[in-house]
């Protein structure tokens, strides 16, 4: 990597289960971009800040083995912008209110939101998913099979929603988004709908390029698309959907969308 050259820096930020791998890897197509996966993940609490922001100027000493060896590969010198995902857990596990789930202080959420705020040249790009029943049934089934992105969910497999964790973790899901969403009036903001990307996905990463003041045009032919893990309806895959629509019709969880 060229020293001298000062590297522009966005970050990806949401929930999992929102096709961030995928977006990440369409990215990581264009010669301008490298961007990698969930850099700080398996990093210790006190240490994420830092490592993050060593990796951001182009040093990756600090990152574990595998994602160090895959920035490496993907640098280049044609490189102008270079970004990760970070990605915080909408835990069920919370009392009062959401931000005290003990998952958002080990991920350091604050602290993470507080940084990306006072470093207004970040650009963020925000993924959402809003069908807040395809997103449980998703997170229900990768966690049943630890299949994750790119597997395909075995077709006979169903699995029961916990109607009282599913409330909890959707209302956590919510105030995230909305706390995401307000590094709008900090720094340059790009929302992405995981619905529009598994509808068009030439078109969001052609937004998202665009976003980061890059040509579109040079991305190649064929790009990674979101795969679809499951074939059938959601309805078909929760044993209570039933139960679990009515409940979350009613506490009007159903659907979200955040600005």
């Amino acid at each position: 990597m060229d020293k001298r050259k000062a590297l522009n820096n966005f970050i990806i930020v949401g929930t999992q289960r929102t096709g961030s791998s995928a977006v990440v890897s369409a990215l990581g197509t264009h010669p301008e971009i490298c961007c990698g996966y969930e850099w700080t993940q398996r990093i210790s609490a006190p240490k994420k800040i830092k490592v993050m922001a060593q990796a951001l100027q182009g040093n990756f000493s600090s990152l574990n083995p595998p994602d160090r060896k895959f920035l490496q590969s993907a640098f280049s010198e044609d490189i102008r912008w270079i970004g990760f995902k970070r990605l915080f857990r909408s835990s069920d596990k919370w009392v009062l209110h959401p931000k005290y789930s003990p998952a958002l202080w080990i991920d350091r959420f604050n602290t993470h939101l507080y940084w990306f705020a006072n470093r207004p040249s970040i650009r963020i790009i925000h993924l959402v998913r809003c069908d807040n029943l395809a997103w449980l049934c998703s997170k229900l089934m990768s966690r049943k099979t630890k299949l994750f992105y790119g597997k395909e969910y075995p077709e006979d497999i169903q699995v029961q929603a916990d109607i009282k964790e599913a409330v909890k973790r959707l209302k956590a899901k919510k105030w995230l988004d909305s706390q995401l969403a307000s590094l709008g009036e900090s720094n340059p903001y790009l929302q992405i709908l995981y619905e529009d990307f598994a509808r068009d996905h030439r078109a969001v990463i052609e937004r998202i390029v665009a976003f980061l003041a890059c040509d579109p045009g040079v991305l190649p032919e064929s790009i990674i698309k979101l795969k679809k893990q499951s074939v059938k309806p959601v309805e078909q895959s929760i044993v209570n959907y039933d139960e679990l629509a009515a409940v979350l019709r009613e506490q009007k969880l159903m659907w979200q969308l955040y600005s």
